[in-house]
């Protein structure tokens, strides 16, 4: 059972204002402010990258009423509008948006005649919306259609590395977008949080390190800069970078998540949890802080408390894999029903079926259930996966002398305490000390 980490992108606040010209008759002044109006809603609505998300709702929300927008632009404020209900944490109005913008798009793509625009923004609305493979071709298509634009190279790259686990490829595009772009901000982040994610300590700190200097007042440059520290093993650091950030930006929900996550592993839980409310008060939709809140009640035995925080982090994502697993040994030990809880696990390796964590977990409910040689089966495929994982030794040896083989079952007690001296009072806690 683990904590989480997390890592997303946030909007920066910038407000705007704008003097009316002087010396105009009364209707040419009416004329000329609609007119003006009109252009500062859509200079924040659709093309000011910098516009604070509050202020982005208020001016798309009114272009999209006013309905005088030509069709791109009025799908770009829809897309714009929901990444910024997104931001706000009104994730309902978000998805609707996202829908609406990819409906519109799609009318506007020629296939005979495709604009890169316009089929890059269709790839942004397909990732939000969790179309991941349909956003994967319309990026490749739209750097087909502008093979010298930075922007869909660094998309591409994200949703490698975020969606698709495929570093390498991830690195290759961000390096692209360097060529093009060398000072480009969300492509150093990108590359750094890619060779951190790789192993590769020394150039992901460059890469971050440049993006800082670069831009001093990004939050989230600093947050992912946090993230290859703890990753690094350099906690103290980590905490600097995610201190940094919550400076920069009170409301960072990353920020708050990570600094939890380091705060419970140094046994700081009440530092932890306080984090996690907030986190959770900004943004009640997001699942990794309800399921890293359940992790510290866990951690405290506060079980009930923790099935609460897994179901929720549930109910937000279905496919969250590591909260079925983490709900159904909290629910072990809990004392639910086990077949309550080893639908959660079946669950969890549905998802993933190459989980250590959850083998280990069946590997426990099949010895609560009196049911060795299932327990025996589970062990072996965690110990396929991962041979010195001291819990599936040891659960292996206890299932092992319950089947009537002494010498074996112990021979795994005894390699499991070697791996980890506490294995014996982990089992005791679950109930199985023999």
């Amino acid at each position: 059972m683990n904590f989480n980490f997390t890592v997303s992108t946030v909007l920066s606040a910038l407000a705007a204002t704008a003097l009316l010209p002087a010396c105009l008759s009364p209707a040419r002044a009416d004329e000329t402010s609609a007119a003006f109006d009109q252009r500062l809603l859509t200079d924040t609505c659709v093309k000011r990258g910098d516009a604070e998300p509050k202020a982005r709702i208020v001016a798309c929300s009114e272009l999209i009423r006013l309905a005088k927008l030509a069709a791109p632009e009025m799908a770009l404020a829809y897309l714009n509008r929901a990444a910024a209900y997104k931001a706000t944490g009104h994730q309902a109005e978000a998805t609707a948006d996202y829908a609406e913008a990819l409906r519109r798009f799609d009318n506007l793509v020629d296939d005979n005649q495709p604009v890169a625009q316009i089929v890059y923004q269709r790839a942004v609305a397909y990732q939000a919306l969790g179309q991941v493979d349909r956003a994967l071709a319309s990026y490749n298509e739209a750097i087909r259609l502008d093979p010298d634009n930075p922007v869909p190279l660094v998309d591409r790259a994200t949703v490698l590395l975020r969606h698709k686990g495929q570093l390498i490829d991830a690195i290759r595009d961000f390096t692209r977008a360097l060529v093009l772009a060398p000072n480009n901000v969300d492509a150093l982040m990108g590359r750094g949080d890619a060779y951190g994610r790789n192993g590769d300590f020394a150039l992901s700190m460059a890469d971050l390190n440049r993006a800082i200097v670069l831009a001093p007042d990004n939050a989230n440059a600093h947050v992912l800069r946090g993230l290859a520290n703890a990753r690094r093993g350099d906690s103290q650091s980590a905490a600097t970078d995610y201190d940094a950030a919550l400076v920069l930006d009170p409301r960072n929900m990353d920020a708050l998540i990570n600094r939890a996550a380091l705060y419970s592993i140094a046994g700081q839980q009440d530092k932890a949890l306080a984090d996690l409310d907030a986190a959770i008060a900004i943004r009640p939709n997001e699942p990794l802080a309800f399921y890293n809140r359940g992790y510290v009640h866990f951690s405290r035995k506060q079980y009930e408390p923790a099935i609460a925080d897994y179901s929720a982090a549930i109910d937000l994502d279905p496919t969250f894999a590591t909260a079925y697993n983490n709900r159904c040994l909290t629910l072990v030990l809990a004392g639910r029903n086990l077949t309550e809880a080893m639908a959660d696990c079946d669950k969890a390796l549905s998802l993933t079926p190459n989980n250590v964590d959850v083998r280990n977990t069946r590997g426990l409910i099949y010895l609560k259930m009196g049911k060795p040689a299932l327990a025996v089966v589970e062990y072996d495929a965690a110990l396929k996966l991962d041979p010195k994982r001291a819990l599936a030794l040891y659960g292996r040896g206890l299932a092992r002398i319950k089947m009537g083989d002494a010498a074996g079952g112990a021979s795994d007690r005894t390699a499991a305490a070697l791996l980890d001296d506490d294995v014996n009072e982990q089992f005791l806690m679950y109930g199985l000390d023999k």
